[in-house]
């Protein structure tokens, strides 16, 4: 067993957060590191157990923070003119600019 494996409950903490901050797997993170995948995983899942109790948890209280204006994601409206013309709109289009359009589709060709 080599000194990394040894570590204090405190160094794996320390490991183990820097692993999850990484956004590397933990096979790429050990080897990275030089320490065992499956020990690496053991900590965190030991250590992630801990972290249920309060008292025992390093980590910062969650904070919120109130979104407002979120946008909603709607369908489009979709026309279909009579010339067999599929014209799609999003939700949020300008009327004005939309009449124009449908004027101009809809002309007789002798206009």
């Amino acid at each position: 067993m080599d000194r990394a494996e040894r570590a204090s409950r405190a160094e794996w903490s320390k490991r183990v957060s820097r692993w999850r901050a990484s956004g590397l797997t933990a096979r790429e993170f050990a080897s990275r590191h030089g320490i065992n995948v499956t020990t690496l995983r053991c900590w965190s899942s030991r250590l992630g157990r801990a972290s249920d109790d309060p008292s025992t948890s390093s980590l910062s209280p969650l904070t919120f923070v109130e979104m407002t204006g979120a946008v909603i994601a709607r369908e489009p409206i979709e026309l279909a003119l009579p010339s067999g013309v599929r014209l799609r709109v999003p939700h949020d289009f300008d009327a004005g600019a939309l009449e124009r359009l449908l004027d101009v589709l809809t002309r007789s060709p002798s206009r």
